[in-house]
């Protein structure tokens, strides 16, 4: 569904203190309307709704697809290698994202950057490569979306694609630059 104002105020505030916000395919709305124009999804036509609002978008697909993925993240490659999983099916994409753009954010001190949103994993659809997730800094935090999420095959072994979103919570959770002084009491 669509985040309220006070939903995305909140989702604003948490990141800008440090927190870091992982979000899924389903769920593309929370960044598309919070932090608007960091990246653009594939058959989005923003609905208005009744009321005006701002409303929700189609960007979430008709059915689920799964596809080859292609790491763009030197470090996750040659983790997922390193532990047989050099070959990773996305699988249970229900968005796509068809690119990342520049935008103007903050730094950690509050300083105005462009940000430009990483890609971790490009998804291959067979006509287009389009970014499946992808990471950006905002102050002191970070916003995580991937257009696919955890499936669990069979409750004991993690599939590719959650070892991959495992290394990338890890590697988003580290501290963006250095942190502000805590506020005095």
């Amino acid at each position: 569904g669509s985040p309220t104002s006070q939903q995305q105020s909140t989702m604003r505030s948490y990141v800008d203190a440090g927190g870091k916000l992982y979000v899924t395919d389903y769920s593309y709305e929370a960044v598309r309307q919070t932090w608007p124009g960091y990246v653009s999804f594939y058959d989005d036509r923003m609905q208005v709704l009744p009321n005006n609002s701002q409303g929700l978008g189609t960007g979430c697909r008709g059915g689920a697809e799964d596809t080859p993925g292609i790491v763009q993240d030197k470090g996750l490659g040659d983790w997922l290698t390193a532990i047989g999983n050099g070959n990773v099916t996305l699988q249970q994409s229900w968005s796509r994202i068809a690119s990342v753009n520049p935008q103007q954010g903050y730094d950690p001190q509050g300083n105005p950057k462009t940000i430009t949103p990483k890609v971790w994993m490009m998804s291959d659809t067979g006509s287009q490569k389009l970014p499946a997730t992808i990471s950006f800094e905002q102050r002191c935090g970070r916003v995580l979306f991937s257009t696919y999420h955890t499936e669990g095959s069979d409750g004991t072994n993690l599939l590719a694609q959650e070892k991959a979103l495992l290394y990338i919570l890890l590697e988003v959770g580290v501290c963006v630059g250095e942190l502000p002084p805590p506020p005095v009491k």
